[in-house]
């Protein structure tokens, strides 16, 4: 039997490493619970440079290299109505993202929908994530078209 440490077995402690990959990728210190639990949307993060999250995680989604695929930049990405929709994995959660200047931020939880599984490191929390991040934005079928486009009235738009 493994070697345990605080309840968990020595092989659970290293497939969560892979949790903080980006984070031991660009050599940074790694954050307490605490600092984890204080996070919050939009935030700034690193892309991951080669596929290295396990299987059982990446259902649903897809690493893409930007030479080889129409995407705009390396990374992982879900399928979403046909499209590409970026996504990034860090402590254990499906975030979508966006470039953001030189940099990229994840600004929202993935959607449900997506169907994208997470195993978040202790001290993260989902539901605060949710609140500060981005609302999902909603279909415009039911606002009216610009009016210098026609001379009648508004009407709504179909999609």
């Amino acid at each position: 039997m493994a070697e345990t440490l605080k309840g968990k077995s020595r092989m659970e402690t290293i497939a969560r490493d892979w949790r903080f990959r980006v984070i031991n990728q660009i050599r940074a210190t790694r954050p307490t619970e605490d600092q984890i639990a204080e996070m919050k949307l939009p935030f700034e993060l690193t892309l991951e440079t080669k596929h290295e999250i396990p299987d059982e995680y990446t259902k649903g989604v897809q690493y893409f290299k930007s030479g080889e695929t129409q995407v705009p930049w390396d990374g992982y990405y879900a399928n979403y109505n046909g499209a590409n929709l970026a996504v990034a994995n860090t402590f254990g959660v499906w975030f979508e993202i966006r470039k953001r200047g030189n940099s990229w931020e994840a600004y929202h939880l993935a959607c449900y929908s997506l169907l994208l599984k997470n195993w978040p490191c202790d001290g993260v929390n989902l539901a605060f994530l949710d609140k500060t991040g981005e609302p999902l934005p909603t279909s415009r079928a039911s606002t009216p078209a610009s009016s210098h486009h026609s001379k009648q009235e508004p009407r709504e738009v179909p999609i």
